[in-house]
């Protein structure tokens, strides 16, 4: 009995075997031809990946260099880079990628991203697998180098005007106020927004009116640009006069050649605007020394400067009169006048 439930059994595992060969076979075989891709491939539906080959930027190199395993980077670019772009290598051909809300494939550049001076840009590359749905981010940080724009767009004052005609590389001005003006404000303007501005070592703000007390003579106003780098600065001078309208002279005196005094006729009067001087057949040339009331007020002798207080150059005399002009303009420029000296010689 017993071993004719034996005999049953084998022979239906003999069956078993070799009816349902093809079976085993075939379930055998798919184990083998169809194992996870390591690689991957245009086409493969099953594998899929979430990693860049390469990450490549409009400007500036990626600090440290690409690794598919690095998900951080930094980089620098100089001031004049307004704007970035990136472009992504993805290993997933079929992977999606995000920048700043752009969807992209692989290989392509996105749109450019603004940068701002001086401020960190951190800019996320979200990668998504083409059919898994999983994703990993990679970053870059971006910053753009501070500006080194130290230069004005303008200058003016309020009830004056400055000379020369502004421009923004030209650093020295001049202007000339009534005697009766006690006080200007100077306006300045950054030609960046990010510098700072100083007038006579005060912060201000661009724009602002700035007042200075005028005293007589000459007003100096330095005006003190510091780039946003905090390295390049310029400095802008406005020297401003206090003017006068006193165009007169307190003294006139006259020497020959050898320095040595010629008396004028009639006595030094600032109101006598003409006087005359006998001078020897051996003078060859005169010097004029004048004081002005106003020592700002502008003196030229013989159509030539010279300041109050100081002789001037030597005149070649000739037999016969000398004329000899004095002009005073007054440093407020209303008022002009001017003496003569008349000159005899034998």
């Amino acid at each position: 009995m017993k071993k004719n439930i034996f005999s049953i059994l084998l022979g239906l595992i003999v069956i078993q075997l070799f009816g349902c060969g093809s079976n085993i076979s075939s379930s055998m075989g798919a184990s083998i031809v169809n194992p996870t891709p390591s690689g991957g491939g245009v086409g493969d539906t099953t594998w899929s990946s979430v990693l860049l080959t390469n990450i490549t930027l409009s400007d500036g190199t990626l600090n440290p260099g690409f690794s598919q395993d690095v998900v951080a980077y930094t980089t620098q670019v100089p001031n004049t880079t307004g704007s970035i772009t990136i472009t992504p290598i993805a290993e997933d051909p079929y992977a999606q990628i995000t920048i700043e809300g752009q969807i992209l494939s692989t290989g392509q550049t996105s749109n450019p991203i603004a940068l701002v001076a001086n401020v960190p840009r951190t800019i996320n590359i979200v990668v998504r697998s083409g059919n898994v749905g999983e994703q990993k981010t990679y970053s870059v940080t971006v910053t753009r180098e501070p500006s080194n724009n130290a230069n004005l767009s303008n200058l003016t004052l309020n009830n004056a005007t400055i000379a020369p005609v502004f421009s923004s590389s030209t650093i020295i001005y001049s202007s000339i106020v009534p005697f009766t003006t006690t006080l200007v404000s100077v306006t300045p303007v950054i030609a960046e927004s990010t510098a700072t501005l100083k007038v006579n070592n005060a912060l201000i703000n661009s724009g602002d009116n700035f007042p200075v007390n005028l005293t007589p003579g000459y007003n100096i106003i330095n005006i003190l640009v510091t780039a946003q780098n905090g390295i390049d600065t310029k400095t802008y001078t406005v020297v401003i006069t206090l003017g006068n309208s006193d165009a007169n002279i307190q003294s006139l005196d006259v020497v020959d050649q050898a320095n040595i005094p010629i008396n004028i006729a009639p006595t030094f009067d600032k109101d006598i605007t003409t006087y005359i001087v006998q001078l020897l057949d051996t003078t060859t040339a005169i010097r004029v020394a004048t004081v002005a009331a106003d020592t700002y007020s502008e003196i030229k002798v013989n159509n030539v400067i010279v300041v109050s207080g100081f002789q001037s150059n030597n005149i070649d005399m000739l037999s016969g009169v000398n004329t000899i002009t004095i002009h005073i303009t007054s440093s407020d420029s209303s008022t002009q006048r001017t003496y003569t000296i008349l000159a005899v010689k034998p």
